[in-house]
């Protein structure tokens, strides 16, 4: 699954039923399906809110993969990026500031990348061990 998207909090929720649609024919587990779709919107946010200097006039890159035994979540944005040094769990009591340690937690790796023109948020989650063998067949 490949999409470009305008820069706006509506498309976040567009790319969250674009996703579950593409995975649907894999038979992935609905709660592994849940927490997948979680990150996805998390990441969105982000490169909504964080990565788009121009606002809506920028746009955000989302691209999802299977790779083995494992499914491959891709955000990219305009955004400078930042200076990852982990995740730590977010102060209860803030109404902001859970979104990396969220993604994290329902994840197998997270990882920021600053690239040219952007950021991009890796993520991954090996997803054998929720499925029978062979049960992935989408690109």
């Amino acid at each position: 699954m490949e999409c470009f998207q305008p820069a706006t909090g509506d498309r976040v929720s567009a790319v969250r039923r674009q996703f579950l649609a593409w995975l649907g024919p894999m038979s992935v587990p609905e709660e592994v399906a849940a927490e997948l779709a979680l990150a996805l919107t998390e990441a969105c946010s982000n490169a909504v809110e964080h990565g788009s200097p121009r606002g809506e006039r920028d746009t955000f890159h989302v691209w999802c993969r299977c790779e083995e035994e494992k499914l491959v979540l891709e955000v990219r944005d305009h955004g400078r990026g930042f200076c990852f040094r982990g995740v730590t769990r977010p102060d209860p009591l803030a109404e902001r500031g859970r979104g990396i340690w969220l993604m994290a937690a329902v994840t197998d790796r997270i990882e920021f990348r600053q690239e040219t023109g952007g950021t991009r948020v890796h993520l991954e989650k090996d997803i054998a061990r929720h499925l029978g063998a062979g049960m992935i067949t989408a690109g």
